[in-house]
């Protein structure tokens, strides 16, 4: 079941070159650069409703929950395809 979402775009158009210059309409363009990025991001909460019986349901739900947000605040080890995990003192890549 879905309860909630969100979702966020961003759009960046940036013009770079010799000033002055890069205002004349084609002499700009050959000796600036531009350059344009558009981000998106969804953000989206699913609930998941469950029946707890008795006192061994709740202690294994309880449970799985506390396992996912362990995972969750684990230290990031990878950052846009980069490997950022910690590495021994004295050691280089």
């Amino acid at each position: 079941m879905l309860l909630r979402g969100l979702i966020s775009e961003q759009q960046d158009n940036q013009k770079a070159g010799i000033p002055g210059i890069n205002q004349i309409k084609y002499l700009g363009d050959l000796l600036g650069n531009t350059s344009k990025s558009r981000m998106r991001s969804e953000i989206i909460v699913f609930i998941r409703p469950m029946v707890i019986r008795d006192s061994l349901d709740q202690q294994s739900i309880t449970e799985e929950f506390r396992q996912r947000l362990e995972s969750m605040r684990a230290p990031q080890e990878f950052i846009e395809g980069k490997d950022v995990s910690p590495r021994p003192a004295g050691r280089k890549n």
